[in-house]
């Protein structure tokens, strides 16, 4: 059996394996917890690794609504800049759930940063508009 020799490994094969998890719970509320707890380095990883595929990765309904929370608050209320970069790609591929949810609490955090706030909701409706979602 093979092993992993470079750090940040094992997560980068989570965005692929991670459905396939025991402790799936555990794994989304580790998300979770570090969109909103986490430095800009952990926030940042999430995004470069993990938010486009966040929708696939959240499946438990409890996590949903706060992993969306905590998008806003790791973007907005952060500055994690790369998430915030990685974020506007990704909601290209959201569901409207995700979609409406973080439109409702991205206006919590809109003060502290309008120009990114604008932005997204641009990206919102861009992705509304698209037909297969």
């Amino acid at each position: 059996m093979g092993s992993i020799n470079q750090e940040g490994a094992l997560g980068t094969w989570a965005i692929f394996i991670g459905k396939y998890f025991e402790l799936r719970d555990d794994f989304e509320k580790a998300i979770v917890k570090k969109l909103l707890e986490g430095d800009w380095y952990a926030q940042n990883y999430i995004g470069y690794a993990f938010v486009k595929y966040l929708p696939e990765i959240i499946e438990n309904k409890k996590f949903v609504k706060d992993c969306c929370k905590n998008l806003c608050y790791a973007t907005m209320g952060n500055n994690a800049h790369i998430l915030m970069t990685k974020l506007l790609e990704a909601v290209l591929y959201y569901p409207h759930e995700w979609l409406d949810l973080i439109c409702k609490y991205a206006d919590e955090y809109k003060s502290k940063n309008k120009y990114y706030y604008q932005e997204l909701l641009k990206k919102i409706e861009e992705a509304k508009e698209i037909p297969f979602f």
